[in-house]
């Protein structure tokens, strides 16, 4: 099934960070036989089994937005854009995973957004590769951080300097491989209550916080 994404990217007034997706669900892509539900929110990561919002907020010392109207306001309060990488895409089975997902066409409108920022967050692996496929024939590069292997320093010339992190993914299915990461089981170890949701909304903390 091939989708366009839904979305424009928002960026707000003076952004100085980037979160960057890949797409909604399906069910937001205007498909004909699934539909938005009471519980979702049309927009970014609106998907009601999506746990960003609540580890977003968390890591700005904020109240959970339940709106778009909210959502929007807590990205303007603190300077961030929100886009997804992919354009048009085909899709699998109605699967909102990104490894169901074949990309047709990258999203160009990011490439003002990078001008502005000085900090992309990729909210996954596969995010992170499709942003390097997108930029690296565009003459970026990226230079892995020489203690983080999750962070990148990505340059244009002598015009553009920016930070990449990658994230661990916010949705519901991604805690189960966080269970084999290594850090999450040396601090298992030392509190046998420590969850692996417990660790990825640390780890966003800390990155959202630096």
């Amino acid at each position: 099934m091939t989708q366009m994404h839904p979305y424009p990217p928002f960026v707000p007034p003076n952004p100085t960070a980037l979160i960057l997706g890949s797409t909604p669900p399906c069910r937001f892509c205007n498909c004909p036989t699934c539909h938005i539900g009471a519980g979702d929110v049309d927009f970014y990561y609106g998907s009601e089994d999506n746990s960003f919002w609540d580890l977003l907020s968390h890591a700005l010392s904020e109240n959970r937005p339940l709106t778009k109207i909210q959502m929007e306001s807590l990205l303007t309060q603190h300077q961030i854009a929100m886009a997804d990488i992919l354009l048009e895409f085909d899709r699998i089975n109605h699967s909102a995973s990104d490894m169901n997902i074949t990309c047709i066409k990258f999203n160009h409108l990011i490439l003002p957004i990078l001008k502005k920022v000085n900090r992309v967050y990729c909210t996954s692996n596969q995010v992170f590769h499709w942003l390097k496929a997108y930029l690296q024939p565009l003459g970026y590069l990226f230079q892995p951080h020489h203690c983080d292997k999750r962070k990148y320093n990505v340059t244009l010339e002598a015009t553009i300097k920016l930070e990449c992190i990658i994230l661990f993914s916010p949705s519901r299915q991604a805690l189960r491989g966080l269970g084999g990461n290594q850090e999450y089981q040396r601090l298992m170890t030392l509190d046998p209550n420590y969850s692996t949701a417990m660790f990825r909304q640390d780890d966003y903390t800390r990155q959202f916080q630096q």
